[in-house]
């Protein structure tokens, strides 16, 4: 997407769809970087999971998942709580799961055999209906035979007993980047023992839980959700925390995101943002992630002055790559991993920032040693 509503083909070298085609698919953040994974069932009926590299090019990780079978539709969640995205399968009969490294290796953690056929309707893992602390399983599978098939809605949950006060944020997930203005929504997974009642409060702290502490939302339902229109006072190049915390009349207990997320303009001035894809263009680096050097590029529809600049997570200027006038055109520029003092730069997140005129983007990279 362009964001002004335009789409290209990005398939790249996923595989072919074939006669029967993908099935499936779901999207998650499973190594943590703050951009989503694509998990769906090959025409084989096998599960796999893949990797967005750039240049309309895919990595597969999709190790110890299954080549073959009969699933139709995936799922990805943190099945365990663990703070790593797990996978889940359903079809034929069947809902299998796999815990992630966060790395692209698949363990198999649990299976649900179904009545037959069992056939796939819909399936979806989002919430904690009970507050035992972990996820549980929506699905509606056809069973029967033909021609009497009936859709069936099932509920399968996770069985731990809640026996402590516990909450786990789901959403903002490490490093992503929320927009200024756009509605975002905050989730979370709490555990509370049976017979209390418990309400939920968020924090944001900019950089560090040391700073000053900024109210958020209190005494929400801990319904897992609170949806959020995202301020422009957060907007900063340092990460935001958001400390979760969930609170009965006697106890209470919290959890904070780590490393954090980013908020940060839509890009341009916000009295007129609409003009700047006829005026500034920055495109995403490529290659990204990338080791050790990257290229960015970049369209002028005018003359002006122009400053692109790298920084880290905590807001620190490493590098000002370009700053002076340019002509209307295409520009490329390389960033060879290096600081002010040409000394290599660490593994991690960095962003590169263009500033023309009155207009500011930002786009974020990760370096890979």
């Amino acid at each position: 997407g362009d964001g002004t509503g335009g789409f290209v083909l990005a398939h790249g070298n996923l595989p072919p769809a074939g006669i029967l085609g993908l099935h499936g698919p779901d999207l998650g953040d499973v190594d943590n970087d703050g951009t989503d994974e694509l998990s769906f069932c090959n025409n084989n009926g096998g599960v796999e999971v893949w990797k967005w590299s750039g240049g309309n090019v895919w990595a597969k990780i999709s190790t110890g998942l299954p080549a073959s079978g009969g699933f139709e539709s995936t799922q990805i969640y943190d099945m365990n709580m663990d703070g790593l995205a797990d996978v889940a399968a359903f079809g034929n009969g069947l809902v299998r799961i796999w815990s992630g490294d966060g790395s692209g290796n698949w363990t198999l953690m649990n299976s649900i055999s179904l009545p037959s056929p069992g056939d796939f309707a819909a399936f979806r893992i989002d919430g904690d209906a009970d507050h035992n602390g972990y996820p549980d399983i929506a699905l509606v599978d056809e069973e029967g035979s033909w021609i009497n098939y009936q859709n069936h809605l099932r509920f399968f949950k996770e069985t731990s007993p809640a026996d402590s006060l516990r909450i786990f944020p789901v959403a903002p997930g490490a490093n992503r980047v929320w927009y200024v203005n756009s509605v975002r929504t905050f989730r979370w997974i709490s555990e509370v023992p049976a017979g209390d009642t418990a309400l939920v409060r968020l924090t944001a702290f900019v950089n560090d839980t040391n700073n000053v502490a900024i109210p958020v939302a209190d005494s929400l339902p801990n319904n897992g959700h609170f949806q959020w229109q995202v301020p422009d006072s957060l907007s900063s190049f340092a990460p935001v925390l958001i400390r979760f915390t969930v609170f009965t009349a006697t106890d209470s207990a919290s959890a904070v995101t780590q490393p954090g997320f980013f908020i940060q303009p839509v890009g341009g001035s916000r009295e007129n943002p609409v003009t700047i894809p006829s005026v500034v263009k920055l495109r995403q680096n490529y290659p990204n992630p990338f080791n050790p050097t990257t290229r960015i590029d970049f369209k002028l529809n005018r003359t002006g002055f122009v400053r692109l600049e790298i920084f880290n997570l905590a807001g620190e200027k490493v590098k000002t790559l370009l700053r002076e006038n340019l002509s209307a055109g295409a520009y490329s520029v390389v960033w060879r991993s290096r600081n002010e003092s040409g000394e290599q730069v660490g593994s991690g997140v960095y962003f590169y920032r263009l500033k023309f005129g009155e207009f500011t983007l930002t786009r974020k990279m990760m370096l890979l040693r």
